[in-house]
């Protein structure tokens, strides 16, 4: 069998052993191991889902998945540019970033952080907040009528 690119739809995936069945010209491989970032300084894992369209390398039976494809069932996400990078998940949540204004955009998901925050510059909140600690200021704090807590 030829070790040219194939192209097939992703039948099955194993979570444990980041592996897939892909059905190529109306045959099933058998479970192939799946190309993901996998260093000692980063590990990202993607998971596939049945109907996703890979890209396969060396022989069908022994090869690997190299990649997906936009297809009509998974679209290029929306606000792309030469400058955005855009990570969209299936539940809506969107990572974007732009290079130019060097604005980092987060939406459609609630964000928990495990560690302190350290904010360089100045902090807008457009909701309430709610703090289970002290609160500590080297400055005045005021309300919005102008009224310092002095």
């Amino acid at each position: 069998m030829s070790t040219a690119q194939k192209v097939g739809e992703v039948t099955s995936f194993n979570v444990d052993t980041a592996s897939a069945k892909v059905e190529v010209n109306g045959r099933e491989t058998d479970t192939i191991p799946v190309l993901m970032i996998a260093t000692k300084f980063k590990r990202h894992f993607i998971p596939l889902a049945p109907g996703d369209q890979v890209a396969i390398s060396g022989e069908i039976d022994a090869g690997h998945v190299t990649g997906s494809f936009f297809h009509d069932g998974v679209p290029i996400p929306s606000g792309v540019s030469e400058t955005r990078e855009v990570i969209e998940y299936s539940d809506g949540t969107r990572i974007v970033y732009d290079i130019e204004s060097h604005i980092l955009e987060i939406t459609g998901a609630n964000i928990s952080i495990q560690n302190d925050v350290s904010v360089g510059g100045n902090l807008t909140v457009g909701g309430n907040i709610e703090n289970g600690g002290n609160i500590t200021s080297a400055g005045v704090i005021t309300d919005s009528d102008g009224n310092n807590g002095a």
